[in-house]
């Protein structure tokens, strides 16, 4: 097995940037890298950043119907308003015969999503998350 850490991600071009963990990060390294992420974020909370667990609430399914509006709690913009983040269909789950059934049982407004983990944050501030149980499960046992 071979640990990485994501670099990057984007979802629309299905394509993710990958790093090789070949020795664990000193603390200030990891301070430093906190800093160029919140200043790269924009406006949204520096502790938002990829990787970083969240739960939230569905607003509803977007314009084409294959992503989920999802406010996310506990985070707010520099002006004071909450993060809506968009979960990708494909990333509710790791089978595709399952993304419709589970598109359709989420997509309620007011469904509270507990086990979430941000994908990407982008320069626009865009947040995108995934509750797939594969890369929770790897989050889960890469060290902080």
């Amino acid at each position: 097995m071979v640990k990485v850490r994501v670099v990057s991600c984007n979802p629309i071009k299905q394509k993710m940037a990958l790093s090789l963990n070949l020795t664990a990060p000193d603390k200030s390294e990891k301070k430093s890298s906190k800093s160029s992420s919140s200043s790269s974020s924009g406006a949204l909370n520096s502790s938002l950043e990829p990787g970083s667990f969240v739960s939230g609430v569905v607003q509803g399914v977007t314009a084409g119907g294959n992503e989920l509006r999802v406010t996310l709690d506990a985070f707010k913009d520099k002006s004071g308003q909450p993060v809506v983040a968009t979960l990708p269909s494909l990333h509710l789950t790791d089978h595709p015969a399952h993304v419709k059934p589970l598109l359709e049982f989420y997509s309620t407004p007011g469904t509270r999503l507990a086990k979430l983990a941000v994908l990407s944050v982008d320069r626009q501030s865009a947040v995108t998350v995934t509750m797939k149980p594969a890369f929770l499960a790897v989050l889960k046992e890469t060290p902080a």
